[in-house]
């Protein structure tokens, strides 16, 4: 049978007339309870009003993350519209794709090249939300040539458009990775790209300040200018902390250097003018542009730009010192004075003392300013200052060691261990405070600072359960001071007992750690304290605390080849047989299984790792007065130019 076939017309109408059947569409989430895409909402609209961090996690995994979804610029739910508006899915996602493949087959030119020809026209877009951006980040931060490629498609927008980018948190931290990629020596033409940012910042240097997140740029532009790498992730737990030293500027080639210099020196120049950021160094923002300034001068060991820094601070407060304490006395701007003091030639260091010298007694007791006065104090270096410090502070040292900031006690007794002539009238300040100021009363010395104990105390002998933490620091620092007499007779005169209670003490082990670290300790003091722990050397090793003091006692210098010759042989006759972990580090330490094997070549590779302990102390002796003479030449160098560059 034939069918029919309908006029065109009644079909029309009677399709109009069916009711749509209905889906099976399963129940819309609430995304904007559940919270679960709330962030890609986020959008910049007043420049410079952003919180405390960045508005999302910068090393967050979000591979869980959707990205089939289209989303609104202005709203957190799903949009089903036009993707020109909104979320860019179909590019994400090949991007992502892009990225996955480059990782297993290591094309990643050919994949660049690829995505370059996609992602052309949807710069901006791709930077406004974070899972796109973070792609980009991926895709495009791994070479030189990849980031080229994508900064290269931002510098041909708007200069408006590349602004939003920049007071943008995702566009700001994706820009900032890729400009740490850029590489001179694999590609001249990156230089324009920072020429074009250096241009930007610069005529917009007011608000780029003030704003979080275009201030990171502003500290990435300053690092690269410099040689500098990109700080460590703080919150990077995988990789140990790096030690707090001055970075040394490292350069893609020799030419990068002149290339880059007058980018810095325009930066530089906006940077440390004091007069425009004056009323707001406070700021924090402001505080931790000018203390990534300050560590990009010191790397170079320039000291100019920071004296003049400090010179305009001086002369616009006058006679008026309120201005300059109050900056010490700010929780920002106090950072940024302990960074200016500490990298600042002697000259502006004896200038900052001569403006602060008349509130130094209450700057020292301020929970904020004693950070800076502390760098002040550690950094001089010249006997004229250090003087002058002392005869101000030395008064009020009886409150310093009882008030919050003792920090400051600290940075005293460290300036007076680089003049012997200070010392002494150091030391007699506290044993004035300690009551042991008298011949009949100086061996209550050690026992008075470990306790902390300013009255009077009728017996030299330690009780390791009145020792103070506080007190042990104060200890430690005495023994930097080469004027040990006192200290070495009141350690003469404990008793073997108290020698072994301070030894297995949580905080008496760290005394007797000390002595044996000290180098202006005796080797005669520190062979009489060892001697109070023979013959209990078993419970010295197995006490938590004592296994610590153990490690130093066998790397002291006092402790010769013939002594722990004598150790190893009485302490392998009475190894117990269910030692703990402390004992197998102590025969780890002591590499007690070459001992059973070979009894002269343990000795002999013991003598052999002494010999090279002490030419290894004799050569970083030697490299840290080296780079000492070499930094004091530099700074009196750049001095010696000032006159010359302003005639």
């Amino acid at each position: 049978m034939t069918r029919k076939r309908k006029n065109p017309v009644e079909a029309t109408e009677e399709a109009a007339a069916r009711p749509f059947p209905a889906k099976n569409h399963s129940p819309k989430k609430d995304y904007a309870n559940q919270n679960e895409f709330s962030q890609y909402g986020y959008k910049d609209e007043n420049h410079g009003q952003y919180p405390a961090k960045r508005p999302f996690d910068r090393y967050k995994n979000q591979e869980a993350q959707q990205d089939s979804y289209e989303y609104d610029a202005n709203s957190t739910n799903m949009s089903g519209g036009d993707a020109a508006s909104g979320f860019p899915k179909d590019v994400v996602t090949y991007l992502r794709n892009m990225e996955r493949i480059s990782k297993d087959g290591g094309f990643i030119n050919d994949a660049v090249d690829r995505a370059i020809d996609e992602v052309t026209g949807l710069e901006e877009r791709l930077l406004m939300y974070p899972e796109s951006s973070r792609v980009v980040e991926e895709l495009f931060g791994k070479t030189s040539y990849a980031a080229y490629s994508f900064l290269q498609l931002v510098s041909k927008l708007k200069h408006k458009t590349i602004i939003s980018m920049i007071y943008s948190g995702c566009g700001a931290k994706v820009l900032d990775v890729l400009l740490y990629r850029l590489n001179l020596a694999e590609n001249a033409e990156a230089l324009q790209i920072f020429e074009l940012f250096t241009e930007l910042v610069a005529e917009n240097w007011t608000d780029f300040a003030h704003s979080m997140n275009s201030s990171f740029i502003i500290r990435a532009l300053l690092r690269i200018f410099s040689g500098l790498q990109p700080e460590a992730n703080k919150g990077d737990h995988k990789k140990p902390p790096a030690p707090v030293t001055t970075p040394k500027p490292k350069y893609s080639s020799p030419e990068a250097e002149k290339k880059l210099a007058p980018f810095y020196k325009k930066l530089a120049t906006l940077l440390f003018d004091y007069g425009s950021h004056s009323a707001i160094l406070d700021h924090n923002h402001i505080a931790l542009l000018i203390q990534e300034g300050i560590a990009c001068e010191a790397a170079h060991s320039r000291v100019k730009l920071i004296d003049q820094f400090i010179d305009a601070a001086i002369t616009k407060a006058g006679d008026d010192q309120t201005q300059i304490t109050k900056e010490w006395e700010g929780r920002n701007s106090s950072r940024v004075w302990e960074k200016l003091v500490d990298s600042c030639s002697e000259d502006a260091k004896l200038r900052v003392w001569m403006t602060i010298s008349g509130s130094a007694s209450k700057l020292a007791q301020h929970q904020s300013a004693n950070f800076a006065l502390q760098k002040l104090i550690r950094s001089v270096r010249s006997l004229e200052l250090a003087t002058d410090i002392m005869d101000e502070l030395s008064p009020i040292l009886d409150q310093l060691l009882t008030s919050a900031s003792f920090g400051v006690v600290q940075s005293l007794v460290h300036c007076a261990s680089h003049h012997d002539d200070l010392q002494q009238t150091l030391l007699k300040s506290f044993r004035r405070y300690f009551k042991a100021n008298t011949e009949s009363t100086k061996l209550h010395f050690l026992p008075n600072v470990l306790t902390m104990n300013g009255s009077k105390n009728q017996s030299s002998e330690v009780v390791p359960d009145t020792i103070t933490t506080r007190g042990s620091l104060v200890f430690e620092c005495l023994l930097n001071l080469t004027r040990t007499k006192t200290i070495s007779e009141c350690l003469k005169s404990l008793s073997p007992d108290t020698v072994f209670q301070l030894g297995t003490h949580r905080v008496g082990s760290h005394v007797i750690e000390h002595v044996f670290q000290s180098k202006n300790i005796g080797k005669d003091v520190k062979l009489q304290i060892a001697g109070a722990f023979e013959g209990k050397w078993s419970s010295l090793i197995d006490n938590p605390y004592g296994s610590h003091v153990f490690e130093r006692l066998w790397d002291c210098d006092a402790f010769t080849i013939d002594l722990k010759e004598r150790f190893m042989h009485q302490i392998m006759r009475n190894t117990p047989k269910g030692y703990g972990k402390f004992w197998r580090f102590m025969l780890l330490r002591t590499k007690a299984e070459l001992y059973k094997k070979d009894v002269k070549a343990w000795v002999k590779e013991w003598k052999t790792e002494g010999e090279m302990t002490q030419k290894d102390e004799k050569r970083m002796n030697k490299i840290k007065k080296k780079a000492e003479k070499k930094l004091q030449a530099n700074k009196q160098s750049a001095e010696a130019q000032e006159p010359a560059a302003e005639e």
